[in-house]
């Protein structure tokens, strides 16, 4: 039984929910639900087709934008099956947002840790100079010392010729 007093429903095709035995569904503010209650349609529902009735499955589109939308049980499934998918899209949006996060704060990270690295690396270069250094002076030290204690060239051969001549003289004397 249709109310033509009350703009916030809408009645259903003839061919729909009259021959089921269904009581009509209505489409208000919290979502499809069966009985009488009254509700706004939210964003783009409750909008025909040019052509006069729309594909939801629901009779007079010509009625005021406010109005309720009585629905078919098809409709309610097509309902339903398009929140499902809404709600699924928003799920993977989230997922994605929060993969999007992880690889962000993966990255500072990344950077950070190859920040340390390169600080690390000029640390152990600036520590090798230093040893390189210090290696260079000790072997100039140690050569030097050699040096001292061997004496030069000229030194050695003169020290050659007064040990000889020390010989020459030992050996002239005993005879």
């Amino acid at each position: 039984m249709q109310q033509a007093t009350n703009p916030l429903t809408r009645p259903a095709p003839a061919d729909e929910n009259a021959e089921a035995g269904h009581p009509p569904r209505f489409l208000g503010s919290d979502g499809p639900h069966r009985g009488p209650e009254s509700g706004l349609p939210q964003g783009g529902e409750g909008k025909a087709a040019a052509g006069g009735e729309g594909k939801g499955g629901y009779a007079g589109a010509g009625q005021s934008g406010g109005a309720a939308l009585m629905l078919s049980d098809q409709s309610v499934r097509k309902l339903e099956s398009a929140f499902g998918e809404l709600d699924s899209c928003r799920q993977q949006s989230q997922l994605l947002a929060q993969q999007v996060s992880n690889c962000e704060q993966r990255a500072k990270l990344d950077s950070a840790l190859q920040e340390q690295q390169a600080g690390t690396i000029s640390k152990l270069n600036a520590a090798l100079a230093d040893k390189d250094q210090i290696l260079a002076r000790s072997e100039a030290a140690h050569r030097a010392e050699l040096k001292t204690a061997r004496g030069s060239w000229r030194s050695r051969l003169l020290h050659a010729v007064e040990i000889f001549a020390g010989g020459f003289v030992a050996g002239v004397l005993v005879r």
